[in-house]
C-alpha cells in the first residue's frame, strides 16, 4: 500500500459524491486506523507543551500509522476522569487536556493523515454516559443507562453532551489558529463510541428502539446539532458540506426509513475492478 507523502497536509475537506467519499473532487478511498488512547501520550501533569503531553510519542504514532498508507485515524476525544481528563466535572473543560488534542490535530494535518474524533463513550471507560448520568443524579450500567437518550428522563444529559460538542466545535487550536469545526484535517465527527438502547422492553429487544422514542430524539436532536454549531469556513467559501461530517447516526429508527437510508450509504472500500 502506498504510503501518504508528509506534505500532503489536509487542506481540502472530504466530502460526499452521491454514495462515495469525495477529496479535490476526486473519489476518495483510504485505509482507516483506530487509535482510541492518543490522548493520553504524557504525564498528564506538569507544563503543558513538555510534559502534559508527549509530543514525540504522538507524532511517532501518526508517522508510523501514515508509513502503513493509513490515512484516517478515528480516535477518543472524551473522558472524565481526573487524568487526561477532558470534562472532569460538567461543564469544567480542561485547557491542558485540549491544548494536548489541538497537538494531535496538527500532528495528524503535518502527515497528511485525517481524523475521526469521538465525542463521549455509551461504556463505562473513561467515564462515559454514565458520568453524564451521575451529574443529573441518574445512575448509570445496564439497563439504566438508557435514561441518558430520553430529554424527558434527562434532560440535563441532552444539554451537557451539546454544551461539551459547542465547546469542542467551536475551540481554537493554538497552534493553528483554525477552530476545530472549520478544520479539514476533521474528516468526520463521530457522535458516540458504539451507543445503543437496549433492555428497555420485551418489545424493544425483538424490534429495536423504534418502539420507544427517547433514542429516536436522541438521535434526530443530537444529528441537528452539529449541523448547528458547524459553519462554512470563511477563507474557503462553500468548500465544506456543513453536513458531511455530522451523520453518524442513522437519521430513522424505522424498519423501512432505515433500510431506505442505508442503501445508499453503502461506500465500497476501493474501486470496483470487476469480477473476480
Amino acid at each position: 500500500m502506498r504510503s501518504v507523502p508528509a506534505s500532503a497536509a489536509a487542506d481540502s475537506f472530504a466530502t460526499r459524491c452521491g454514495i462515495r467519499f469525495c477529496l479535490d473532487g476526486k473519489e476518495y478511498y483510504f485505509a482507516g486506523a483506530n487509535a482510541y488512547d492518543l490522548f493520553t501520550c504524557g504525564s498528564g501533569s506538569g507544563d503543558t507543551e513538555t510534559e502534559y503531553m508527549d509530543k514525540a510519542r504522538i507524532g511517532a504514532h501518526f508517522a508510523r500509522m501514515r508509513d502503513d498508507g493509513v490515512g484516517v485515524v478515528r480516535l477518543w476525544m472524551f473522558s472524565h476522569e481526573d487524568w487526561h481528563g477532558f470534562e472532569k466535572a460538567e461543564g469544567v473543560y480542561n485547557e491542558k487536556q485540549f491544548a494536548q488534542f489541538d497537538y494531535i490535530i496538527e500532528s495528524a494535518r503535518t502527515r497528511g493523515l485525517r481524523l475521526m474524533p469521538v465525542f463521549e463513550n455509551y461504556w463505562e471507560a473513561y467515564g462515559g454516559i454514565d458520568t453524564r448520568l451521575r451529574w443529573q443524579g441518574l445512575s448509570g450500567g445496564q439497563p439504566a443507562r438508557a435514561a441518558f437518550f430520553d430529554k424527558d428522563r434527562c434532560p440535563g444529559c441532552f444539554t451537557s453532551y451539546k454544551n461539551y460538542v459547542s465547546y469542542a466545535l467551536n475551540r481554537t487550536n493554538h497552534y493553528s489558529g483554525v477552530k476545530y469545526k472549520d478544520d479539514p484535517t476533521i474528516f468526520a465527527w463521530d457522535l458516540m463510541n458504539e451507543p445503543r438502547y437496549e433492555a428497555q422492553s420485551q418489545e424493544e429487544n425483538v424490534q429495536g428502539p423504534r418502539c420507544g422514542p427517547g433514542s429516536t430524539r436522541w438521535a434526530h436532536s443530537s444529528r441537528r446539532s452539529p449541523r448547528t454549531i458547524f459553519s462554512a469556513p470563511a477563507s474557503r467559501g462553500t468548500a465544506r458540506s456543513t453536513r458531511s461530517a455530522a451523520t453518524r447516526v442513522t437519521p430513522s429508527s424505522t424498519s423501512s426509513s432505515r433500510r431506505t437510508w442505508i442503501s445508499p450509504q453503502r461506500i465500497r472500500t476501493r474501486p470496483s475492478t470487476g469480477p473476480t
